[in-house]
């Protein structure tokens, strides 16, 4: 059995070593067991509650600029290891990478677990049944890999046993064909045609960035003669009630688009929540701190405005 526990330094204070001491007492010493850890700057140190963990190898991949980032190398990393199990830890950052990964390589994905065992060299993974009552066990019959997000509580009692980790990895996300700033100030119809807008199911995305009033005719014949869907964020909505495009988010709708182009949304949580089943995220905003970058394939910081202006204009001249 072959095993990774996945941890992200913007959340590594839920991390506490008897998660691995856990492990360690479910499986056996034919199991490889590793750590996978994120950290944003390059060069940062390993928290050392990591580094004498005690599992056979840690991977250290340094440079992430978004939570896609983490999930595109977790695929590379996947193919290279052959994992049959990965575990992220129950917080909003880890579950988020871990639902879409789990979609992505279509694993089988177990939620909020709340403990392990292991019959017949398979694991189980325990979890509270409807009732609150009961616990179930559930094993995985036909998946070459699971994906389980696994509940601190279940960690509380038991003994840590420290031991150095010798086979250290540290590896720049560069290496997993990082995806990079886009310059979409000057548009060309060449560049468009890479990200392939014209050739796949496309919704705009329109947050408070972007003056909806003045740019409303461009957004109709968008929608209306080239069948570009319109999305709008929930602020947008209040302050046009009236208007015919869709609410995208926790009190709207989710969308499942090929391509999503975030124009003037700065990120709120209910808005990002309406984009799980996006499969390519481009993010456009004036502020180069925008939360919406960290769940995007690519970003651009440029005035959404202007770019959905020169985004009209080429489409037009493709036509």
């Amino acid at each position: 059995m072959n095993i990774a526990l996945v941890l992200i330094d913007e959340v590594i204070n839920k991390f506490t070593p008897n998660v691995i001491s856990y492990i360690q007492g479910v499986i056996n010493e034919m199991d490889s067991f590793g750590i996978v850890y994120f950290s944003r700057e390059k060069g940062s140190d390993i928290p050392k509650e990591i580094l004498i963990s005690g599992t056979q190898y840690i991977i250290n991949v340094t440079g992430y600029t978004s939570y896609f980032e983490i999930t595109d190398s977790l695929q590379s990393l996947y193919k290279m290891h052959n994992w049959n199990s990965m575990f992220f830890l129950f917080d909003n950052i880890s579950s988020r990478i871990a639902k879409r990964l789990s979609a992505v390589l279509k694993s089988a994905f177990i939620g909020e677990c709340i403990g392990l065992s292991k019959n017949n060299n398979k694991l189980e993974y325990h979890r509270i049944a409807m009732n609150d009552m009961n616990v179930a066990k559930i094993i995985s019959l036909n998946s070459k890999l699971e994906i389980c997000i696994l509940k601190s509580n279940m960690f509380s009692n038991n003994v840590y046993i420290y031991s150095n980790v010798k086979n250290i990895d540290v590896i720049n996300i560069d290496t997993f064909n990082r995806k990079k700033r886009l310059d979409m100030t000057e548009l060309s119809i060449s560049n468009l045609e890479k990200i392939d807008i014209f050739n796949q199911n496309t919704i705009l995305g329109i947050g408070n960035g972007v003056d909806y009033k003045t740019v409303y005719p461009i957004l109709n014949n968008l929608n209306r003669k080239y069948n570009i869907g319109i999305g709008l964020t929930r602020k947008v909505k209040l302050m046009y009630p009236n208007s015919e495009f869709m609410q995208i988010g926790q009190s709207g709708l989710d969308i499942t688009t090929n391509l999503y182009i975030a124009l003037g949304i700065s990120g709120a949580s209910q808005h990002i929540s309406g984009l799980k089943k996006a499969k390519l995220i481009i993010s456009v905003n004036i502020d180069s701190e925008a939360e919406i970058f960290k769940y995007s394939n690519y970003i651009a910081v440029a005035d959404a405005n202007k770019v959905l202006i020169n985004l009209y204009n080429l489409i037009k001249k493709k036509e």
